[in-house]
């Protein structure tokens, strides 16, 4: 009697446990549902009243940080990869050269060719992040295709006049 007892308050334990579980993630579900909800009306007002949303400006913003930051590593890491395998180049050269073989000569070009590599992969990333358009927290471009027409717009009057007879 007392180990059916045991299971049965162990089997009610654990339904518990996951019952309690279920009903966290569906009230998560539900916070999240409106403020999706939220967020989508809100965007759908900004469109209506031809802004463009926050959130566009915020994600264009992140991306270009992360390319200047990738363009950065790069310049960076790219340099010193390859001046490691020079340096590591010319220690088994110089370890293993025969007596009187003149290993000078294709250090000279092995380090010029690193020297290139390196200058090329650091101006190429400057010019990268130097390239990289700029978000202004000033500018709040229209979306495309909202763009209204000025009062005195020739043709504007027009429009109006044959949007109202429709």
């Amino acid at each position: 009697m007392f180990d059916v007892m045991t299971g049965f308050f162990g089997a009610v334990g654990t339904v518990a446990f996951f019952a309690f579980c279920a009903f966290a993630v569906w009230i998560d579900y539900r916070k999240k549902k409106d403020e999706r909800d939220a967020t989508h009306q809100e965007r759908m007002k900004a469109l209506a009243l031809g802004h463009l949303p926050q959130d566009a400006e915020i994600a264009r913003t992140k991306a270009y940080a992360s390319a200047a930051w990738a363009a950065g590593v790069i310049g960076l890491v790219v340099p010193v990869v390859v001046v490691v395998l020079a340096v590591a180049g010319t220690i088994v050269a110089v370890l293993h050269h025969e007596v009187g073989e003149n290993i000078g000569g294709p250090l000279m070009v092995a380090w010029s060719i690193a020297a290139l590599i390196m200058l090329v992969a650091i101006l190429r990333s400057l010019s990268v992040i130097r390239q990289l358009p700029r978000p202004s927290a000033d500018a709040q471009p229209r979306a495309p295709g909202r763009e209204r027409p000025a009062d005195g717009a020739p043709g504007s009057a027009e429009f109006q006049e044959r949007r109202l007879e429709l």
